[in-house]
């Protein structure tokens, strides 16, 4: 025999499971209802962008929103900058400011100190005022912090994103340039065969960190031991020394029976160190690619690139700066190519239209046709390339920050839905 309690409890439980699966049915109807048009809200941006000349494919813009960046294994220097200065500087930075601001105004501080410095060095083999140096050991340092502190500012926002990814990459293929010609000022190395070589040995590297990536989809920033932040205190070291003594110590000859500067052994122990992660990223990219052959085949442009910077350093310019400085641009025009294919799993392109002048304008500067205006030509292309490059990364960001529905450098302000 039933109680009436008993009746009355069942009936209860009856009733509340009833109004549970109503609201549940109705929850659900509004998630079915949300999704369609989540989709359709994307898929208008995706029309929007196809207004324009698209960097970024359909399905590359698709992909973004299963992009997923994945860090590789830090060093014992940047656990320590990270624990003892870098968790501690993010508290000083307003929640309102976007975490691409920060990643843009470290940059243009480090640039400036460039700047500064490459006012007094026109050949990199002159000796600058001191206070150049110590405008850019105080410059690079500031771009490290800064540089190291998005990411964070992005987490502790709410808005980190393949944008930022590309963001920030992006600075840092354009800083790795303008790192390397500021130490070359600051150690008086000049623009020779040593100075692309060194250029070379510093930027090849970083295309190769973010090709390994676009195969193994981790991004190593080198090699347990050495870094992009050792790499950073290096360079700061090299100009706080120059600051301290000046540049001709670089030139010295330590060991009186070998005709080797220290700013050689210098060299020396830089390309070993990134020749050594170059090949290491190599063969992790063969374990792990899906087709070996294509993803040696993508090594072409860099390849070219490199051949073609040690051969145009033989040749006397009166402006050798444009020579690095190009080789630069260029560099940085590939690898945020690289970047972004990565990011959106398009392929990555084998041939860029935008380089073919490059081999063009050496064979004219190497057989003198145009003696006078030689360096003219080149300059103008310089500045054809460094347009195209920026052009490149604001419309690839416009594209992803219009799918997205963000703001590159905002992070109060939404697009209208």
């Amino acid at each position: 025999m039933v109680s009436p309690s008993t009746t009355k409890s069942k009936n209860m439980k009856s009733a509340a499971v009833t109004k549970a699966s109503k609201r549940t049915s109705s929850r659900g109807q509004k998630d079915d209802v949300k999704k369609p048009n989540e989709n359709e809200e994307r898929q208008r941006r995706i029309d929007l962008i196809k207004d324009k000349r698209m960097k970024i494919t359909e399905e590359g813009l698709k992909n973004l929103s299963n992009y997923e960046y994945k860090a590789g294994t830090p060093t014992i220097l940047d656990n320590f900058m990270n624990k003892y200065y870098w968790n501690k500087v993010i508290l000083l930075i307003p929640k309102e400011m976007a975490p691409n601001m920060i990643t843009l105004v470290g940059l243009a501080t480090m640039m400036l100190s460039y700047f500064c410095i490459a006012y007094y060095t026109p050949t990199f083999t002159e000796e600058a005022p001191k206070w150049t140096y110590l405008a850019n050991a105080i410059g690079l340092f500031f771009y490290q912090t800064m540089d190291a502190i998005d990411g964070k500012q992005a987490r502790r926002t709410g808005s980190a994103g393949p944008l930022g990814q590309l963001f920030d990459h992006g600075c840092d293929s354009i800083s790795t340039t303008f790192i390397c010609m500021s130490a070359m000022a600051s150690t008086s190395l000049g623009c020779g065969p040593r100075a692309m070589a060194f250029l070379m040995f510093v930027i090849v590297p970083f295309f190769l960190a973010q090709w390994e990536e676009y195969h193994t989809h981790v991004f190593r920033s080198g090699l347990s031991f050495y870094g992009v932040t050792e790499a950073q205190f290096t360079s700061i070291a090299l100009y706080m020394i120059s600051f301290f003594f000046g540049p001709g110590i670089w030139h010295m000859h330590p060991i009186s029976s070998i005709n080797l500067e220290i700013i050689d052994y210098i060299i020396i122990c830089i390309s070993a160190i990134t020749g050594y992660g170059s090949i290491d990223a190599m063969l992790n990219v063969m374990r792990h690619a899906k087709d070996t052959r294509t993803a040696m085949m993508q090594l072409i442009p860099i390849t070219a690139l490199m051949v073609c910077g040690m051969l145009w350093t033989l040749i006397p310019t009166v402006h050798p700066r444009l020579v690095l400085g190009t080789f630069g641009i260029a560099f940085t025009y590939l690898t945020n190519n690289m970047i972004l294919c990565g990011m959106t799993g398009m392929q990555y392109p084998r041939y860029h239209s935008l380089l073919v002048p490059l081999p063009i304008i050496f064979v004219i500067d190497y057989l003198y046709l145009f003696p006078r205006h030689s360096d003219i030509i080149l300059g103008l292309y310089l500045g054809f390339l460094v347009y195209k490059s920026w052009k490149f990364l604001t419309d690839s960001m416009e594209e992803i920050s219009t799918y997205l529905g963000i703001y590159a450098l905002s992070i109060t302000k939404k697009r209208p839905q």
